[in-house]
């Protein structure tokens, strides 16, 4: 019962600014979550997130979120 409440998510976004664009660079993001669901509308999530600008990888990090739906 306890391994149905288990779930897994991943994310991939990508921004492609204009050329020359003043308000900064391309940007590439992933993430890979485990999410517990308490009950229907509680959720913990333990994630992992990686952050891609042109020739630069930036630290990754890890993010633990409590979330409370109503």
């Amino acid at each position: 019962k306890v391994v149905r409440r288990f779930e897994i998510a991943r994310r991939y976004s990508s921004l492609n600014n204009p050329e020359k664009a003043l308000w900064g660079t391309d940007h590439t993001q992933w993430a890979l979550a485990l999410d517990y669901w308490i009950k229907w509308n509680v959720v913990c999530k333990l994630s992992y997130e990686q952050a891609m600008q042109p020739g630069i990888t930036l630290p990754g990090r890890l993010i633990f979120q409590a979330t409370i739906g109503f």
